[in-house]
């Protein structure tokens, strides 16, 4: 994922040199790359900030299902999620060898009040119930390094959600949860030359996110709802700019609106 943040900054060297060197001379830029660039900022965030945190949740909800099974479940849902890794159950303790493990608390993971450990791919969470069907996502910065390590997260809140029919079953997609997430926090990566990139983000409303394939299950696609994001660069090229996405409600075909240095673009 290096080049897609080499994207961005490619973007910035463009629409400085384009700007005669003045960042505010906004007139004489490409636009295009304005364009590209918002995209790209929301793409890193969405991809290797909030997925990895994501998650956490989504394999603490999947440990749920595989404590719970038979053995003939739980191969069917080793084939389903985890084709690729081998699951090893202990007292207490679930790992996926090679992806991640989770802590139990003697509760099941819906129970208001359940507190789990989890570890995935570097990143490390406490996941606690907070209501039937909700959870706050807590990152545990101090463990934590991202998948994609030349990014740093500074600030991370994260709750959300499921939504439970009257059975007491989970919406779903397929196979997958179908969330809603509440999140903000701040990230950073340091740049060669000197150049660091903050980003700042939040969600604008409940936004929908399901796990894009079981092959790789720390990717997940955002939908129907979008952010408010803000970003500085410090450095040689600084600049501090604002940018809002929004997401279409489709999951298959979702439309993202970008709005950013005055131009509104459509992917």
């Amino acid at each position: 994922m290096r080049n897609v943040i080499g994207i961005c900054l490619a973007a910035v060297v463009m629409s400085v040199m384009m700007a005669g060197c003045r960042v505010d001379e906004r007139e004489n830029m490409d636009t295009s790359a304005v364009g590209r660039e918002a995209l790209t900022v929301y793409q890193v965030t969405s991809e290797n900030v909030l997925s990895p945190v994501l998650a956490t949740l989504d394999l603490a909800l999947k440990a749920d299902m595989y404590v719970k099974a038979d053995e003939y479940e739980r191969y069917r849902l080793e084939n389903m999620y985890f084709e690729d890794y081998r699951m090893m159950f202990y007292d207490g303790r679930l790992e996926v060898v090679d992806y991640g493990d989770v802590f139990f608390d003697g509760k099941t993971i819906w129970e208001e009040g359940a507190s789990w450990q989890v570890a995935c791919r570097g990143v490390e969470s406490d996941i606690v119930c907070t209501a039937p069907g909700e959870w706050d996502v807590n990152l545990r910065l101090l463990y934590t390094e991202l998948p994609v390590s030349y990014y740093s997260v500074d600030s991370m809140r994260m709750h959300v959600s499921v939504d439970i029919d009257s059975s007491g079953t989970a919406q779903m997609y397929g196979n997958e949860y179908l969330y809603r997430m509440e999140a903000s926090g701040a990230y950073a990566e340091d740049q060669r030359g000197g150049i660091v990139v903050k980003v700042a983000f939040e969600t604008v409303s409940p936004t929908g996110a399901v796990c894009r394939y079981a092959g790789r299950p720390e990717s997940f696609h955002f939908f129907d709802g979008g952010f408010d994001m803000h970003m500085d660069i410090v450095g040689n090229l600084s600049r501090s700019e604002d940018i809002k996405v929004e997401l279409s409600p489709s999951i298959s075909s979702t439309l993202i609106t970008t709005r950013y240095k005055g131009r509104v673009d459509c992917w």
